[in-house]
C-alpha cells in the first residue's frame, strides 16, 4: 500500500507543469518557490501579476507583496529551456537603474545546473547591496569574491532604456552597457554610446559552456524594499558573430574620419 501510495505521489509530482511564458523568441519556465530558495532566501512566483509579456513583447518581473501569503515578499526569475553557448549575449532595460531600490535585484546572467565551473556563472548585475552609497552595478565572473573577478561601477545619470551586453569566449569575456541602443544590432552605430565596459582575461577563470542557460531574475537582498518595484526587460539577444569590440572599432574609425575631415576642411580655411 505505501509502494502504490509513493507511485501516486510521483505520478502527481510529474503532472505538475510549471508555468511557461514565451519571450524574444525563446521558451522560458517562470521559477517557483512556495518554500525559501536562493538567491537570497526569497519567495519566488510565477503568477501572472509577478511575471507577464505585455503587448508590445516587452517582459515584465516584480518583487511585491502577496496578501494571499500573509503578505511575505516574492520574488521573479525566468529560465529558458534552450541552452547556449560562447557568443554575445544582450537584454534591453527599460527601467532608471540608479532609482532601483537598494535591496533589489537584477540580474542579467548564465547559469548551469551542473556544479562544475562554479555553475557556468557570469552575471551583469544592478544593486547596491543594501548599502545606499555603494557602486549600484557590477559585472562578475564566479566566484565573485576572486580577486580580479569582479568590476564594479556608479551606473548613473544614464536613459531610462539601456542594453547591456558580455560576449563569451574561451579565452576572454567583454562586458559592456551601451546608452541610446535597443537592439544588438545598434551597438555598431555611430550615435550608440558605451557608457562602461570591462574584459575579463584570466583564461583559467574563464567557465567553458556546460548546458548553459541565460536566465533573468529580480529579488530582494538582506531585507524588504521599501516599496514594490516593477522590472521591464524590452528583449533579449544572442549572436554567435557579432562582437562587442567591432563596437569599439567603428567608434574608433568614426572618429578617426570626422577628425582628418576637419582637418580638411580646417585647412581650406587657411588659403
Amino acid at each position: 500500500m505505501k509502494f502504490l501510495a509513493l507511485i501516486l505521489f510521483v505520478v502527481l509530482i510529474s503532472t505538475i507543469k510549471s508555468r511557461d511564458i514565451t519571450f524574444s523568441g525563446y521558451n522560458y519556465r517562470v521559477k517557483s518557490c512556495t518554500t525559501q530558495c536562493g538567491p537570497g532566501s526569497n519567495y519566488f512566483s510565477d503568477a501572472t501579476d509577478y511575471v507577464w509579456v505585455d503587448g508590445s513583447n516587452r517582459l515584465h518581473l516584480k518583487v511585491a507583496q502577496n496578501p494571499s501569503a500573509g503578505n511575505r515578499w516574492e520574488c521573479s526569475e525566468v529560465i529558458p529551456y534552450e541552452a547556449l553557448g560562447y557568443g554575445l549575449y544582450c537584454w534591453g532595460v527599460d527601467f532608471q537603474l540608479e532609482y532601483l531600490d537598494p535591496h533589489i535585484v537584477l540580474g542579467l546572467f548564465t547559469w548551469s545546473d551542473y556544479s562544475d565551473n562554479y555553475y557556468t556563472e557570469i552575471d551583469i548585475e544592478f544593486s547596491k547591496w543594501s548599502d545606499p552609497y555603494a557602486d549600484n552595478g557590477h559585472f562578475s565572473v564566479q566566484p565573485y569574491d576572486i580577486s580580479g573577478n569582479t568590476y564594479a561601477y556608479n551606473y548613473t545619470d544614464k536613459p531610462q532604456q539601456t542594453m547591456h551586453c558580455f560576449e563569451w569566449k574561451n579565452d576572454y569575456i567583454h562586458f559592456a552597457s551601451f546608452s541610446y541602443c535597443d537592439h544588438i544590432n545598434c551597438i555598431h552605430d555611430d550615435n550608440t554610446r558605451i557608457d562602461i565596459q570591462w574584459k575579463y582575461t584570466n583564461v583559467s577563470g574563464i567557465p567553458p559552456p556546460n548546458s548553459t542557460h541565460p536566465r533573468i531574475n529580480f529579488w530582494i537582498t538582506n531585507g524588504p524594499p521599501s516599496q514594490e518595484s516593477e522590472m521591464i526587460i524590452n528583449n533579449f539577444e544572442f549572436s554567435l558573430t557579432e562582437t562587442i569590440d567591432a563596437q569599439s572599432s567603428h567608434s574608433i574609425i568614426s572618429a578617426s574620419f570626422l577628425l582628418i575631415l576637419t582637418l580638411i576642411l580646417f585647412s581650406f580655411t587657411l588659403f
